[in-house]
């Protein structure tokens, strides 16, 4: 029984773990686009990077 109480304890932390990446990866989007935009205002359009792949 220690085992699987040992098991649950640690996929619960690699849970929270992914949680707190998927949180930041959120927060960082908006950030990550609206950089994107200043580039794409900055060299006019003509930038060959595609930053969606």
């Amino acid at each position: 029984m220690q085992e699987l109480e040992a098991l649950a304890d640690a996929m619960r932390k690699e849970v929270s773990i992914v949680r707190k990446i998927n949180v930041n990866s959120r927060e960082l989007k908006p950030l990550g686009l609206s950089c994107q935009k200043k580039m794409w205002s900055i060299d006019g359009g003509n930038s060959v990077t595609n930053l969606d792949a």
